[in-house]
């Protein structure tokens, strides 16, 4: 069996605003290049979470095809210059957020001019969306939502949407470019091996290298519920020993060291949480609650919304009222 566990991974690049990366993998068995480099590429694109807009209600403006008095630009355009907006959020950040903006000064509105809360941020402030005139007044609503990949506007249509809302494409992939390079590499005398070349580009509002890591622990997370074909299943025997009185000598637990061993996958935590815990090196449920909300709190890149979405899990996980450390 190739088991692929003896090739290296070295940073070639990385940007000062670690914007951009370039990373090599080698020796990798022949035809593992392509299979990693296209894998990673693809869930760097479409899986990665970002924020952006996902509908507008311009005032006095019904549809997108219509013109604002004193704006040179017509919706259209402007629809298409909001959509290149590149956000940032803060872990404490809640969503979807509305954003009013009331403009009536001359000259070019910029991404940067909109007045956001403190918990989200625009990165490239100086992306012009409109320009004024002297007795123009542009009065819009916003909605930011938080999302993966691209969202276009038909998904972004809501029934309760009141009339003049106009749904726009979402763009959340913090990740702006990715391509990859298999190349032949030597492994003594045999030049029989794979070098993988990733190199990637980002908007700011995630690393590079933190970029490639998510995107492995989102596959590797996947790849996990295939192990278990072809093993026995015994989560209905786990599941019977956690509704035991702890009868049996030795088992006064009531199965709960079992159930302790199982693997946080168990929870279907989402992807952000889940990768924090798995960062932190928190395998087990046993391992989750053991910890208390004070130490999840410390986790990197863990706020209070995923905190609060693990105790909920393991409240609800198989009816056994399970909780953290107190």
């Amino acid at each position: 069996m190739i088991e692929n566990t003896s090739f290296t991974i070295k940073t070639v690049e990385l940007s000062d605003d670690k914007r951009h990366g370039k990373f090599e993998c080698e020796p990798l068995e022949r035809g593992y290049g392509i299979t990693l480099g296209n894998s990673l590429r693809r869930v760097l694109l479409s899986s990665l979470d970002g924020v952006a807009i996902t509908s507008i209600k311009i005032d006095g403006v019904l549809h997108e095809f219509s013109t604002i008095n004193g704006v040179r630009e017509d919706v259209t355009d402007m629809i298409l210059n909001l959509k290149k907006i590149r956000f940032i959020a803060h872990e404490e950040a809640t969503f979807p957020v509305t954003v009013r903006i009331d403009i009536t000064k001359e000259g070019i509105f910029y991404a940067g001019d909109m007045q956001l809360p403190a918990e989200i941020d625009v990165l490239n402030k100086d992306l012009a969306i409109c320009t004024l005139d002297s007795d123009a007044h542009l009065g819009m609503e916003m909605t930011i939502n938080r999302g993966h990949g691209y969202v276009p506007f038909t998904k972004n249509k809501r029934e309760d949407d009141v009339i003049g809302v106009i749904p726009i494409d979402s763009i959340y992939s913090p990740v702006i470019k990715c391509n990859y390079n298999v190349s032949d590499t030597r492994v003594g005398n045999e030049m029989d091996y794979d070098k993988l070349t990733l190199e990637l580009d980002t908007d700011g509002s995630v690393n590079a290298d933190d970029a490639v890591s998510t995107a492995a622990d989102i596959l590797i997370s996947c790849f996990k519920n295939f192990e278990k074909i072809g093993k026995p299943q015994d989560h209905d025997e786990v599941e019977d020993l956690g509704t035991q009185e702890g009868t049996a000598e030795g088992d006064d637990d009531g199965g709960l060291s079992a159930i302790r061993e199982l693997p946080i996958d168990e929870l279907e935590l989402s992807v952000r949480a889940y990768n924090c815990l798995k960062r932190a090196e928190i395998n087990t449920l046993g391992e989750l609650m053991d910890k208390t909300e004070d130490e999840l709190t410390r986790v990197r890149n863990l706020g209070k919304k995923s905190v609060d979405e693990i105790k909920e899990k393991l409240s609800n996980f198989r009816g056994l009222n399970l909780h953290l450390n107190n």
